[in-house]
């Protein structure tokens, strides 16, 4: 939800939600729409929220694997208070939604690995001075070697998926 990553970002720079909205040029009221009404600004206020708090813009629009981290795990946290005062029937359901945001996190922990270590690999052209190949795969090895068993599943279909994508025969 936007606001949640609003909220968050407010909270990171010790800032309330309406003082940010003011010092942006932003209505008071207009954060407490986006909660009511999980309304999400236009793109030249996505753009000065992110200028604002100086993320890209893909954090403030929650399409960037760290946007996605950190929200869940903001919500895990306020589910975690919830269930502190909830009726037992509540507390399933918060429950629930907290096995479901553990699950994605994990994911999403994945998936950012993958991105790190493709970065990196990048950056790795040359070929290693060891005569072991070249840097490209000794990121790429040393990744894999990181990963737990379920996460080496997960990266193998991942693999298949990419290669059907360019076209590739797969396994």
């Amino acid at each position: 939800m936007f606001y949640d990553r609003f909220k968050l970002l407010c909270q990171r720079k010790n800032i309330s939600c309406t003082k940010a909205a003011t010092e942006m040029g932003l209505s008071n009221s207009t954060p407490t729409k986006w909660k009511k009404t999980a309304a999400i600004p236009d793109s030249s206020t996505i753009s000065r929220i992110a200028d604002y708090f100086e993320v890209p813009v893909e954090y403030v629009m929650g399409v960037s694997a760290d946007s996605q981290i950190d929200e869940a795990n903001f919500r895990l946290a306020e589910l975690e208070k919830e269930l502190k005062t909830a009726t037992e029937e509540e507390a399933n359901e918060i429950a629930v939604e907290i096995d479901g945001l553990r699950e994605s996190l994990h994911d999403l922990t994945f998936i950012q690995n993958i991105e790190i270590a493709a970065e990196q690999a990048k950056k790795n052209t040359r070929p290693a001075k060891s005569g072991t190949g070249s840097g490209y795969a000794k990121a790429i090895y040393e990744f894999v070697d990181s990963c737990e068993d379920s996460q080496l599943a997960d990266l193998a279909q991942y693999v298949e998926f990419l290669k059907s994508r360019q076209g590739k025969q797969t396994t």
